[in-house]
């Protein structure tokens, strides 16, 4: 009786593969790493200045990130209330903005900047940079 042989034994050399073939078989890929580097250049701009800018909505997002914070360390893992919000009355936390960013800014900032919600907002805006522009490469 004869045996298969597994598709795993067969070795092809590669100067008979085609091109599109060759490539697949790489073990590094070189152009996830430019574009990687690239967009770290991109973001350098938030990591030599020293606050966040102010034309657009971070100063929102370190005021939600804080709150996130504060009850994460109280123990409420994911809060649906902001007690500081509309005067002391209190509000939803999500009312108009959703909450994934500065939630995800609070976890930086519990883990890792020691009660700095600045720091802990710009590197959310640093791997967002970084983590978009790999993406597109690999989706494109």
């Amino acid at each position: 009786m004869k045996t298969m042989t597994r598709l795993a034994d067969v070795k092809v050399p590669t100067e008979e593969l085609p091109l599109w073939m060759r490539q697949a078989r790489q073990n590094v890929d070189w152009g996830i790493l430019l574009v990687s580097a690239f967009s770290i250049l991109v973001a350098w701009s938030f990591l030599l200045q020293s606050g966040l800018p102010t034309t657009n909505a971070s100063e929102n997002y370190v005021f939600m990130t804080t709150n996130y914070a504060n009850d994460i360390r109280d123990g409420h893992f994911y809060p649906r209330w902001n007690t500081h919000a509309n005067l002391g009355y209190g509000a939803p936390i999500p009312n108009y903005l959703p909450p994934g960013a500065p939630y995800s800014a609070a976890l930086v900032e519990v883990l890792f900047t020691a009660d700095d919600s600045v720091t802990a907002v710009q590197v959310i805006y640093v791997l967002s940079i970084v983590l978009s522009g790999t993406m597109m490469y690999v989706f494109v």
